[in-house]
């Protein structure tokens, strides 16, 4: 293998290639041969074709005495790649045919070169049909000639002559000589290559289209596409039948049996010369795009034999005939070349195909780079780098099979990837750009990773990732309505038309006990959000977004979400662009982290219609997973059906009714189709939990020993006795204790206790209550525990609060900032500060001093110029300066403020 390993050569093979185009042929030409003595067939084909042109056929030989064992004993060491072996076979074909001609211009007898020749009709080498050809005319032979010649087809005889006009040969060489004898035996044969008028593409773009409604009925595309099976034999029968039925559907069939005779080595055979007259025929054909596929199948004819002008003709026709696949070659083509604009000009025409054709994955790529441009420098330079480097392919390699699990619903214009269901967060700390640590919710970045959900709120389907073996080593899922209409289970491969167009972002990583949510940003455990569990394999997950063209055209938003393990986790980590955080949060509040950029609508209720489409689709496949879909859908007041169901269905509020409420993260459910006449089996215990909660009889200690649906509700009365709040503040259940934390009839005593909880919810409700002692208050803000419960206690001390100025979470800067009492000190340091929020929180705060409302009445963030607009305390003349402000929502809040003018 000389001093190359395989992947070595094989760089060199195409290092050689690229230096022979830029004109540095000496140095192209050594590296080709280096490959070719370590076994690659491209190089030693290329090398002795470019010696034989330059009339030194003697070095092409003697490199061959010790290429072609390489090359034979490289293609045995590839026996388990059918397609590259084949190929492989082919070029050491054509290398040996070169190396024939190099024989023949050294005086060697033809005999060698013809068996070399003989051989290379078998593999559809164009050279070895044609060449003997040669032979006889140069003997005398011309009606031998002409006869071997009628029996090439048109694209072989094109890319021939190509061949024979196109190299630049040396003047007077035997090569020189030998291509004008091709040309000659050319000119015997009378050959033409067809071509169409500019007269017929006008004729042509008059014609309808076979695809438009009513050209075709319903029965005839069904016809046409039950007779592609996998077996080829078959499917020739079947459209052989098709094209003579005289019928519309007889022209697409006509094409399609044309491209499916041509696809075959066998050039000379009979087959392949009927697909070529069938693919001409259909230039006739009486539908556009008929004839736009006809014509770019005959262009991939032609550039398979190497005719490029010919090639180029016809794709041009298929182009501006609308085919989707030409308008993909040549967006490709246009990116390449660094023409944008034409690139640009062909993805918007390829928009209006539809999402399924086969331009529109390139039209994207285009598109979507178009609207990265637009955007902030240093989001524009990585979505450069980082577009197409998570293909779904590499995705594949992994997972290659998706499965659905569920459909969820998205409420704050964010998704989340957790690991448990959370308490609903008094912060809302979900409505920040980038996922952070919450010390009052206890969402904390290993657990919770989140981001803007698409365009904003939907609804969206979750999918579980397959490894080869069935193992599940991931969740998916994508927003913009990509997965509308996808199958239960289907190829990750099929997604590359959204994700090979975006940049992925790794956001991080989460670590899960056996179970993974997907679902709103808000979703909590007694929240009315539609939320899709997976049970998963415990361990560490790597979760990414694939960041793409929004529907707008101008933006840049999240199209998919996924978390994966192993070995798919190692592939999403590596290739999601791993950014220090500072830069991964630049980025995210660049393209949807402010207010402005994304939608934040806050909706009332879950939409029926998830809840609904999962109970259907699930009720057979997985009957338990589907009643709690239905049990959570009855949950909605209005949802009066659900509820007549639910209980016609269910019944009862027994256990295994709670348990699978529960499943769905619902943990104090209202079971509003429950009646006191089904309190008849003694498993149900719906009657006990509604005496707990009713507010005129306080609950006595024999709770204690009830179930924990009971002690729930009892920890949240508003009479609950002292010794009883003492008693179920050690309650093993969290969300017992959380009540009892958020009872403010719970005393002094018993929440001082809660806020040492380990439990991050827990002692974050403690140190909110009023009832909250100072002292504790004041130990918690030592520790940086609960710092926004902390900072938020009207009771809190004032300079206890301001200590908090310095805390690393932008959530407690943003509210030490809205307390009224504040120093102008520590209100002049948070003005500076860089989070939006935080600012904003300032630019607010009835305390302002007058030069900071100046400050921020020019602060670059629009919102904290909103926020100094509406404060009534700030100066008249800051406030006149923002009722000119550039921004509408600024002089809206200058012209709502009581003091203007």
């Amino acid at each position: 293998m000389s001093v190359f390993g395989e992947f070595d050569a094989l760089t060199a093979n195409n290092e050689g290639l690229r230096l022979l185009r830029e004109g540095r042929v000496d140095e192209g030409l050594a590296l080709l041969a280096d490959s070719a003595r370590a076994g690659v067939p491209w190089a030693l084909a290329t090398h002795s074709w470019h010696h034989l042109i330059r009339d030194n056929p003697r070095e092409a030989l003697d490199l061959a005495q010790t290429a072609l064992p390489a090359c034979r004993a490289w293609i045995e060491s590839i026996y388990g790649d059918p397609d590259l072996v084949e190929s492989a076979r082919y070029q050491l074909i054509n290398a040996r045919s070169n190396l024939a001609l190099c024989g023949l211009a050294l005086g060697y007898p033809p005999a060698e070169a013809l068996a070399v020749w003989e051989e290379g009709i078998g593999v559809g080498h164009a050279e070895s049909a044609f060449y003997p050809a040669i032979v006889a005319y140069r003997s005398g032979n011309s009606i031998a000639a002409k006869g071997a010649t009628s029996a090439i087809p048109v694209p072989a005889l094109a890319g021939l002559r190509a061949s024979f006009e196109g190299d630049p040969l040396e003047t007077g060489s035997w090569f020189a000589e030998w291509c004008a004898d091709g040309l000659a035996v050319l000119g015997l044969f009378g050959f033409e290559s067809p071509s169409v008028s500019r007269l017929e593409i006008d004729r042509m773009l008059s014609l309808p289209e076979v695809r438009n409604a009513g050209e075709l009925s319903s029965e005839d595309w069904e016809t046409l596409g039950l007779v592609h099976q996998e077996d080829r034999d078959a499917t020739e029968r079947g459209l052989r039948s098709l094209a003579e039925s005289g019928s519309p559907v007889s022209h697409p069939a006509i094409m399609e049996l044309g491209t499916l005779l041509v696809d075959t080595w066998d050039f000379l055979s009979p087959r392949y010369r009927d697909g070529w007259e069938l693919l001409v025929t259909s230039l006739n054909a009486p539908y556009r795009d008929v004839v736009a596929v006809a014509a770019w199948n005959i262009s991939a004819e032609f550039r398979r034999y190497g005719d490029a002008a010919s090639a180029e003709h016809f794709g041009q026709l298929a182009l501006e005939l609308g085919d989707a696949t030409a308008l993909a070659h040549y967006i490709r083509v246009a990116q390449e070349e660094g023409d944008m604009d034409r690139a640009r000009q062909l993805a918007l025409r390829a928009e209006g195909l539809g999402s399924m054709s086969p331009a529109s994955a390139a039209a994207r790529s285009v598109l979507t780079l178009d609207a990265a441009a637009t955007s902030d420098p240093h989001v524009r330079d990585w979505f450069a780098a980082a577009q197409g480097s998570l293909p779904a392919a590499l995705v594949a390699s992994e997972a290659p099979i998706y499965a659905w699990r569920g459909a969820y619903n998205v409420d704050v214009a964010s998704a989340a990837i957790a690991t448990d269901y959370f308490e609903s967060c008094e912060l809302a700390c979900y409505f920040e750009h980038v996922p952070g640590d919450c010390d009052d919710c206890g969402r904390l970045s290993e657990k919770f990773l989140f981001v803007a959900s698409g365009a904003g709120d939907g609804g969206y389907s979750a999918f579980e990732l397959c490894s080869p073996s069935g193992e599940s080593v991931g969740v998916f899922t994508a927003f913009l309505d990509v997965m509308a209409g996808r199958p239960f289970v289907g190829a990750v491969a099929d997604l590359g038309e959204w994700l090979d167009s975006s940049a992925p972002l790794f956001l991080g990583t989460i670590d899960s006990q056996g179970l993974i949510t997907l679902g709103d940003a808000a979703m909590s455990s007694d929240g009315r959000d539609v939320s899709v569990d997976f049970e998963v394999a415990p361990g560490t997950y790597a979760v990414v977004c694939w960041v793409g063209r929004g529907p707008s055209g101008d933006e840049l938003l999240p199209v998919a979400f996924a978390a994966g393990t192993g070995s798919l986790g190692e592939i999403l980590a590596l290739r999601g662009h791993g950014l220090p955080r500072e830069e991964r949060d630049r980025l995210i509040a660049s393209m949807w982290g402010t207010p402005g950029r994304r939608v934040q609508v806050l909706m009332g209720d879950i939409r029926p219609e998830v809840l609904s489409h999962n109970y259907e689709t699930l009720k057979d496949a997985d009957p338990a997973r589907a009643q709690s879909y239905a049990l959570q859908w009855a949950e909605r007041d209005e949802a009066q059906d659900a509820r007549a169901f639910a209980a016609e269905t269910f019944g009862c509020g027994s256990l295994e009714v709670l348990e699978a409420l529960e499943s769905r993260g619902w943990l104090e459910p209202d079971l509003p189709w429950w009646r006191p006449d089904m309190a008849r089996d003694p498993r149900d215990v719906w009657a006990r939990v509604l005496a707990a909660r009713d507010p005129l009889t306080p609950p006595t200690e024999q709770v204690c020993g009830d179930v924990v649906w009971v002690r729930r509700a009892a920890a949240r009365h508003p009479g609950l006795a002292p010794d009883l709040a003492a008693v179920l503040a050690l309650d093993p259940d969290l969300r017992v204790r959380l009540n009892v934390a958020r009872n403010p009839v719970t005393p002094a005593e018993v929440v001082a206790v809660l806020t040492g909880s380990p439990d991050v919810a827990v002692a974050s409700a403690a140190a909110s209550s009023e009832a909250c002692p100072t002292d504790a208050l004041v130990r918690l803000a030592r520790t940086g525990l609960c710092a926004y419960a902390v900072a938020a206690n009207p009771h809190t001390p004032t300079d206890v609060v301001e200590a908090l100025a310095g805390n690393s979470s932008a959530f407690v800067r943003a509210c030490v900032a809205e307390r009224h009492g504040i120093s102008a000190t520590t209100l002049i340091l948070l003005a500076a500060d860089a989070r939006q929020s935080v600012r904003s929180a300032v630019a607010s705060n009835p305390g302002i001093d007058a030069s900071t409302a100046a400050q921020l009445s020019r602060d670059g963030d629009e919102w904290v110029r909103r926020a100094v607009a509406g404060n009534p305390n700030v100066p008249a003349d800051v406030l006149a300066s923002l009722t000119l402000d550039s921004s509408e929502v600024v002089r809206e809040a200058a012209a709502g403020n009581p003091h203007a003018s």
